[in-house]
């Protein structure tokens, strides 16, 4: 154990870091911070993060609202952990409102807000843009199906020509 008490202390930044890129989900990795100055350091050259907003998208369909600080947060996330982040995995579906779900189609809901819709030229371009997005190696985007739907994607032509080196 090291002086400051931290057991944590005496692994390499790398190895820490690459264990918060296996948390499941950013917020995981928020309380890590929160649990452990060393943590918080290996934290900032984490290689993978995935963010999740479905319960967001659970909120939203049962009426609630403010889901657009997703992309705000998605953008701040990628900004900060720049050319250390090679895998970035955004998920507002979280396996619901998927095309095979659809029962609310039918009925005409579709949601006109665009907070959750990831694949927008607007959404893509506030992390593409960042110097994570040079060195992006793996991307994953689940959109929100009811507000992805009916609207233009717009990421294939951003990612080709901000993530040169992602894989689809």
């Amino acid at each position: 154990m090291s002086a400051s008490g931290d057991p944590l202390d005496v692994l390499p930044a790398a190895v820490l870091a690459d264990v918060l890129g296996r948390v499941a989900d950013a917020g995981d990795i928020a309380a890590c911070r929160l649990a452990s100055r060393t943590l918080l350091a290996a934290s900032y050259i984490c290689p993978r993060v995935r963010l999740c907003a479905a319960d967001r998208a659970r909120r939203r369909r049962e009426g609630g609202g403010g889901s657009p600080a997703f992309r705000a947060t998605t953008a701040n996330l990628a900004s900060l952990l720049g050319p250390h982040l090679r895998s970035l995995s955004l998920d507002t579906a979280g396996g619901q409102g998927s095309p095979d779900d659809a029962m609310w189609v039918e009925e005409g809901e579709f949601d006109e807000a665009d907070g959750l819709h990831l694949t927008c030229g607007e959404a893509v371009a506030a992390w593409a843009t960042t110097s994570a997005g040079t060195v992006l190696r793996e991307l994953e985007i689940a959109d929100y199906w009811p507000q992805a739907c009916w609207r233009k994607a717009e990421a294939l032509p951003l990612i080709s020509h901000y993530c040169m080196r992602a894989f689809f």
